[in-house]
């Protein structure tokens, strides 16, 4: 029994591994310095079934992030038309960099959804991720079973109450790149670092697709973000290769300078600590990793 509880448990720490990009070279993400566009005969070598877009489940604060799209007067007779920015791809990085710096920490909810090409299974998550600069984070996955994973920047917890199982390691042990976790902006910008990026303006937001150039550094086929023309987090990411299609859909992103973050008090360092429950099953990680 306690080998099948393992097993679950393990695979869900490999879920959210995955998500977060855990499938980089051993490089770090640094400072973004080099974005190369793609022609259309080089897009054309990209594989074919592309996974057609869909439009994002929520999108960072609507109302907000479309200002430069059609308006209708109120009248409704006279309609605007877009303005188009012709942003390049290193002017969007560089402001999506820009606004990861002035947050401290950041509240989203996340759906998660992931297809097999294999086997041709569908696996859809939802929850939600609080995030504090510069090591701590607390994820809770409510669907399809309740998941926590909460580090404190020195310890990493899993707890899955249905099996009222914890798995606990050391970041350090875990070899973990915390950037990764924490910094989801600066990702991207490692991302582009390293792939063919070509930047699409739609009206009320923009599309960055990467190929990247180098599997052995970056273990995806392609890299799809989305974000708002004002709002600068990500409010769409996806990740495929040859075996599977993962989209992540981010929602009610709501970001804190350090002084907001103050006066919260679900963003206190003590939420940052998982509590482990009486009678729980605790896991080393390094027994699973063979540490």
């Amino acid at each position: 029994m306690k080998k099948i509880k393992t097993a679950a448990a393990a695979a869900a720490i490999l879920m959210v591994s995955v998500i977060l990009w855990a499938k980089v070279g051993t490089e770090s993400p640094g400072k973004y310095d080099e974005v190369i566009k793609i022609s259309a005969q080089e897009r054309d070598k990209t594989p074919e079934k592309r996974e057609p877009e869909k439009t994002p489940t929520a999108v960072i604060d609507k109302k907000k992030a479309v200002p430069a799209a059609a308006a209708v007067s109120e009248k409704g007779a006279e309609k605007k038309e877009p303005v188009i920015t012709g942003l390049t791809a290193e002017e969007l990085i560089k402001r999506i960099t820009e606004s990861q710096e002035r947050r401290k920490a950041l509240k989203t909810k996340i759906e998660i959804v992931s297809k097999d090409f294999t086997y041709g299974g569908v696996q859809r998550i939802i929850g939600e991720v609080l995030i504090k600069k510069e090591d701590k984070f607390r994820i809770h996955y409510t669907e399809p079973a309740e998941q926590i994973l909460v580090s404190d920047g020195k310890m990493l917890w899993m707890y899955v109450p249905m099996l009222n199982q914890v798995i606990r390691q050391e970041i350090e042990k875990a070899n973990m790149d915390m950037q990764f976790y924490i910094e989801i902006e600066s990702s991207i910008g490692f991302f582009a670092k390293y792939s063919d990026t070509k930047i699409e303006e739609k009206e009320d937001h923009y599309v960055l697709i990467m190929i990247p150039r180098d599997r052995k550094k970056i273990d995806y086929q392609e890299i799809t973000v989305k974000t708002g023309k004002e709002e600068h987090f990500p409010f769409y990411m996806s990740i495929k290769d040859e075996n599977m299609f993962i989209h992540v859909d981010f929602s009610d992103v709501k970001a804190y300078t350090a002084a907001e973050a103050a006066k919260l008090e679900e963003f206190n360092d003590s939420n940052f600590v998982f509590e482990i429950p009486e009678g729980a099953d605790v896991i080393e990680g390094s027994e699973l990793m063979g540490i």
